[in-house]
């Protein structure tokens, strides 16, 4: 719909019937820079003002039409808006999810955290499916028992697509049912991209596979998803990588792993899952070699 509705915008659209002179774009590096000239050309036309909301971080959405991909909005920004101000300073997360965020993104101003502190971010390792659910299940549990949240303040996000999801299967946690909409009673289920630019008290992050932190896309996927969280971050992480693997990719490692390597043995960001399921905590001691070397 979204793509339809960019095609008429451009193509069919009669400018003469644009009513507003003032024009705020939230979430602008999502949009396809073809769209925000044309914006800001109806603002100008009606001599109104024109502002946008982005962080180029968050780019996790390209357009090949033609079978090219497009310039992006934020290169758009860079090379067309006369004005721009930075906010250094992170206004949504706590200062524990705020660094475990920075972790993803290199070149963070200093000044980047806020002062709000809260618990540290755990991150949970898995060898499968059924250890992937008994942790989102014990997530879920922790959250409304000992932390006292309502339902509608947890959310757990896939990195990947809905159908795609190790969790595709899965209808309730906890004896939660599952919903792929909000609705009343049940923890909603959705895609990092589908929940862009909202926020939870609670996000559990899922179907993060450590073989794939190498691609750029994929770790600004957990870096948005980590960003939603407002007070309680966990990510399940799939550890399907071995130390052969590891050794072949090893200069393609070295960005991503040095920061969670700093996140996770600092006690200043992630912090690993102490869980009492004896399935994970079994697996987690048999790959702690591993773990070293990958972060």
């Amino acid at each position: 719909m979204l793509r339809e509705f960019e095609a008429f915008f451009q193509n069919e659209f009669d400018d003469t019937l644009w009513e507003y002179p003032n024009i705020v774009i939230d979430e602008a590096q999502d949009f396809p820079s073809a769209l925000l000239e044309h914006l800001a050309l109806l603002a100008e036309l009606h001599d109104g003002a024109f502002y946008l909301f982005y962080d180029r971080g968050q780019t996790i959405i390209s357009r090949r039409p033609t079978g090219q991909t497009q310039q992006t909005a934020a290169a758009w920004i860079d090379a067309h808006m006369d004005c721009r101000l930075v906010l250094y300073r992170n206004c949504r997360n706590t200062a524990e999810i705020g660094r475990t965020v920075q972790s993803f993104l290199a070149d963070r101003h200093k000044n980047y955290l806020n002062a709000i502190h809260g618990k540290k971010p755990r991150a949970v390792f898995v060898p499968d499916a059924e250890a992937l659910a008994a942790a989102a299940a014990d997530f879920v549990r922790r959250m409304k028992s000992e932390e006292k949240l309502e339902l509608q303040d947890i959310v757990i996000l896939t990195v990947s697509m809905l159908e795609k999801s190790m969790f595709a299967g899965v209808t309730s946690l906890a004896g939660i049912p599952l919903t792929h909409q909000p609705a009343e009673g049940k923890v909603w289920f959705t895609t990092v991209r589908r929940y862009k630019g909202l926020e939870a008290k609670a996000v559990l992050l899922v179907d993060v596979h450590v073989s794939k932190l190498v691609k750029p896309t994929y770790q600004r996927l957990v870096y948005v998803g980590s960003s939603c969280a407002s007070a309680y971050l966990e990510t399940i992480f799939l550890s399907d990588v071995s130390e052969r693997s590891i050794r072949r990719w090893s200069s393609s490692w070295i960005p991503i792993s040095n920061r969670l390597h700093r996140e996770l043995r600092s006690g200043s960001g992630w912090r690993r899952n102490n869980s009492r399921n004896s399935r994970i905590t079994r697996f987690e001691h048999e790959k702690s070699r591993l773990l070293q070397i990958v972060f």
